[in-house]
């Protein structure tokens, strides 16, 4: 069962990775931000865009903070003065506290502002869908 959500994980990362980069292709080969060319479009669009990229930085700062091999779970209980460590699953965090008062991130500091950004992103292409389809019913064309 394990090893069957693996695979489907690997496939979420994959495809999100490929919107990702066939997005940024899109951009500098014909220089033009939306494949669509309707408002609606371009909302839908942009709410992908959006989860793609949230996927893609979840699983970085997951990876960094969470699953960072051994080593970088031993670097908490290395240093001299750990007491405890914690972890939260959104926003991403993996704190270290020491006996003096310090805390150590393991999460890398860009990637809970990025996962914020991809979000207001999905939350505007929901909006901008919403626009190009209220448009659509009251004028009963699609709008550009």
């Amino acid at each position: 069962m394990s090893s069957a959500i693996a695979v489907l994980l690997m496939a979420v990362i994959t495809i999100s990775s490929m919107v990702i980069i066939a997005k940024v292709a899109h951009l500098a080969a014909a220089h033009r931000w939306f494949f669509s060319r309707t408002v609606r479009g371009r909302g839908v669009e942009l709410m992908v865009l959006g989860v793609s990229v949230f996927v893609v930085t979840y699983t970085v700062g997951f990876g960094e903070g969470w699953l960072g091999g051994p080593k970088l779970r031993n670097a908490c209980s290395d240093v001299p003065g750990y007491t405890e460590d914690s972890e939260r699953a959104f926003p991403l965090a993996h704190d270290c506290y020491l006996s003096d008062g310090t805390v150590i991130e393991l999460v890398p500091v860009w990637v809970n502002p990025m996962l914020f950004i991809a979000l207001a992103g999905f939350a505007t292409g929901v909006l901008i869908a919403a626009r190009g389809q209220y448009n659509r019913w009251v004028t009963g064309r699609s709008a550009r």
